[in-house]
Parts: C-alpha cells; sequence; structure tokens
C-alpha cells in the first residue's frame, strides 16, 4: 500500500500476501531443505551470522527452472518458485510499477531467510 510521511513517498508491508496453501508449500520445502543441510550459511552483512537462506530468483532468473528432472535441492526450489510466482509476478509486481510509475520494474532476486 501507499502512504505519505513527511512529503514522501512510502511502500508498506503487503499483509497476507501468500494465501494460507502457498505459504504452506512454501514452508514445507524449506523445512525439507533445512533438514537435508542445504541453506546457504554465507556469513549476513550485518550481523555475522550464518545466513541460513534460499535463493529462488537470482539476478532475475528463476533458479533450476529449466532444469529437466531437478531433484534434491533443485526440486524443492522449483516447488517454492511455482507456488510463489503467480503472487510475485501476477500481483506483487505490477502493484510496485504502478507504485514507482515505471513499467520497466523488474525482479531481481527472490530468497528465503530463515532466523533461528
Amino acid at each position: 500500500s501507499r502512504a505519505t510521511r513527511a512529503g514522501r513517498e512510502a511502500v508498506s508491508a503487503r499483509p497476507r500476501m501468500l494465501p494460507a496453501d502457498v505459504l504452506a508449500r512454501v514452508v514445507g520445502a524449506v523445512d525439507r531443505i533445512a533438514e537435508r543441510g542445504w541453506l546457504g550459511t554465507n556469513p549476513d552483512s550485518v550481523d555475522g551470522l550464518p545466513s541460513l537462506h534460499v535463493n529462488v530468483v537470482t539476478g532475475g532468473v528463476p533458479k533450476y527452472r529449466d532444469v529437466a528432472g531437478a531433484t534434491g535441492l533443485g526440486r524443492c526450489v522449483r516447488e517454492i518458485f511455482e507456488a510463489v510466482e503467480p503472487h510475485v509476478y501476477g500481483e506483487l509486481l505490477p502493484a510496485v510499477r504502478e507504485l514507482a510509475g515505471s513499467d520497466t520494474v523488474e525482479v531481481s532476486e527472490v530468497f528465503i531467510r530463515t532466523y533461528g
């Protein structure tokens, strides 16, 4: 949503962007990734702790999307992408383009970071 603060526009959180069934699919896939030790562990740039993340889209390109017969991590990441794709590209991206007044805004990164 859009709000004005001190003459500047700000973007606020978008509650319930993902329906409960989609969120359940994503959480299930992330749980499988975590159980198998496949989460990224690069140190976070702010707190230095392991980032515990999984990249779904990098540099505007979905990970593992064109890998035939993806297994393991690739299959989990594809499951996440397929679950969130219509919401990120069909709902969020058009809303951000409208807010920014630009049809050139693109999705660059989609990743999930866990805490704990």
